[in-house]
This record gives C-alpha cells, structure tokens and sequence, in this order.
C-alpha cells in the first residue's frame, strides 16, 4: 500500500514538473515572438517614415520624387526593412540559379502580380517577369528529373 502510495506521489510531482516546465518555456517562446514581432513593426515604421520623410522633401519636385519612391520599392529595400518576406525552402531553392530569380518565383507564388514584380526587380516591361518565371519553371523541372546524389559509402 505504502508503495503504491509512493508511486502515486511521484507521478503526480512529475506531472506537476511538467506542466511547470511546459508553462516557463510558453512563458519564455511568447516573450520571444514579442520580440521578433516588435523588431518586425520597428522595421516597418522606419520604412513608412522613410517614405513620408521622402514625400515631404521631394513634394516640389515631382521627377525628383518619383525617382526616390522608385529607390524606395525596389525588392532589397523592401527585404531589408520586413515589408516583404517570403517564404524559406520553397522548391526554388533546390534550383540551381541566381537569388534574385528564385526570389522573383517566390514573391509571384504568394500572389505578387507581374506588374509588382516588374516595379520591384527593375525589368523593363512585365514579358520579362514572364521569361524568367518560364526559365525558372524550366530548371526546376530539370532539378527534379536529376536522380538523388549519393555520398560515397552509402
């Protein structure tokens, strides 16, 4: 009896344990999501400024101000203040090709139009988004007709 008593204590201080241990670490992955999401928004309110800041001073001067917007909405800028992220190991990246395509099929697959695309990679008009997304469809075909490589020793 006393065993079983024993027993009984000890599953109920472990599951006491655990639900601690799950609680601290919901705790901390909440406190650390805060985090990212709060550096996310800083990102994103520092690029809205930057335009703002960009409309005021250029107001006057309307070839001046276009040329800066279009400064301002080129892809690198935009990833390098959060206001676009796409998506991580997509199919694309297992294709052998420039980071600046992958990232064009990437942002056309979570509905970016050729338009967009056209104004954020700097192409001269939207059958060029076409011809690279083709490309990229090509290769990528290509990359998934390739048998596996096998290590040596395997």
């Amino acid at each position: 009896m006393k065993s079983t008593i024993i027993i009984i204590i000890f599953i109920v201080i472990d599951a006491v344990l655990i639900a601690l241990v799950y609680h601290v670490y919901s705790i901390l992955k909440k406190a650390y999501g805060d985090r990212t999401e709060t550096a996310l928004s800083r990102d994103r309110l520092i690029y809205i400024r930057k335009i703002i800041d960009t409309v005021y001073t250029h107001q006057n001067n309307a070839e001046r101000l276009q040329k800066r917007i279009i400064e301002l909405t080129k892809c690198d800028v935009l990833l390098a203040y959060h206001v676009v992220m796409p998506p991580n190991d997509t199919v694309y990246d297992k294709v052998d090709c420039n980071e600046a395509d992958k990232l064009l099929c990437k942002l056309a697959d979570i509905g970016f139009t050729p338009r967009e695309l056209c104004m954020l990679f700097s192409l001269n008009n939207i059958n060029s988004v076409y011809v690279k997304m083709s490309r990229m469809n090509k290769r990528l075909k290509e990359a998934e007709a390739k048998p596996p490589k096998h290590s040596i020793g395997q």
